[in-house]
């Protein structure tokens, strides 16, 4: 029996299919942030640490480049099925898991924008089953030694850039002119907002700004730490008053800021300068106190997933 020819144009279109769709869902999951994804597989029970989680969507990523340069180049067969299998299981797999989150709902490894990312992941494992099974007759269109090498240069690549780009974390305020640290200021605070704070042995301590999007993302890492450790104590500080005289953290701010992601901490509020000689405006901070001494402190762009992985350890 003759074996049919495919159609070039359908060909095409399927392998090009499948390969937008799989780009897609790795861009879109590194321009949100990878720590959206490595806060859900944290939260959901994917990973029980910061810096395996970050390891999983590294390699996940890689992973994708191989199966995109195997879709545009590679022979469809029965191991191509297999692929494409995994690939579905494990992308569908981390969509249902992510139900269960609250601070990272619907951020997982499939995110575009959250319920946006169901269809195309549905439609992704459809049309891979189905062009590998149906289209058997799709033969590979680059010698061997380009799909061996081009994944490798791909991966090589994307781990450079990792390796050597900053933290997600990097502080982007203007910074203050400080020329001392104070933490007088701040245990007048404690005395008259929150005396409770003197008892504790070892607590943690959040310095937040409510208007930085690092505190917020450093805001709602925390809150899923909180779940999984939730014997340790912990407080958050506060600006009460902006240098321009704007009201930067009001009570309802504060409460909106702590609803928003998800995080239960009782916290008192200082003056601009008397925060800022504590944390020189690298925001967030957070300190680790024992016997009314900081003994770990965190700053700004070191927060990455190392340091929450040994701030809450």
């Amino acid at each position: 029996m003759k074996e049919e020819k495919s159609n070039p144009l359908l060909e095409w279109s399927i392998r090009s299919f499948i390969a937008l769709s799989i780009t897609a869902i790795g861009l879109f999951r590194h321009i949100y942030g990878t720590e959206d994804a490595t806060g859900s597989l944290l939260e959901s029970g994917w990973a029980n640490s910061s810096q395996l989680a970050l390891l999983e969507v590294h390699l996940m990523t890689m992973l994708e480049l191989t199966f995109l340069v195997l879709t545009i180049f590679s022979r469809f067969n029965k191991a191509m099925l297999l692929g494409y299998g995994i690939l579905g299981v494990i992308y569908l797999a981390s969509l249902l898991s992510s139900l269960s989150n609250e601070s990272y709902l619907f951020a997982d490894l499939t995110r575009l924008n959250g319920w946006l990312g169901i269809p195309l992941v549905f439609a992704v494992v459809l049309f891979s089953f189905t062009a590998s099974k149906r289209f058997g007759g799709f033969e590979k269109r680059g010698p061997v030694w380009l799909i061996i090498a081009l994944p490798i240069v791909l991966i090589g690549g994307y781990s450079s850039y990792y390796w050597s780009a900053e933290s997600e974390f990097t502080d982007l305020g203007n910074p203050y002119k400080v020329k001392y640290s104070n933490w007088d200021w701040y245990w007048e605070k404690v005395d008259d907002q929150l005396p409770e704070i003197r008892e504790q042995e070892e607590y943690t301590l959040c310095f937040f700004s409510t208007t930085c999007s690092h505190c917020n993302e450093a805001a709602k890492r925390i809150g899923v730490y909180q779940k999984r450790f939730s014997n340790r104590q912990m407080y958050a500080v506060f600006f009460s008053r902006a240098a321009d005289k704007e009201f930067w953290s009001s009570d309802s701010i504060v409460q909106g800021f702590l609803v928003q992601n998800h995080l239960k901490l009782e916290y008192i509020k200082m003056l601009d300068y008397e925060a800022v000689s504590i944390a020189d405006n690298h925001f967030p901070v957070i300190v680790t106190m024992k016997d009314g001494q900081p003994v770990k402190k965190y700053v700004g762009e070191e927060l990455n997933a190392w340091a929450f992985d040994h701030l809450f350890k």
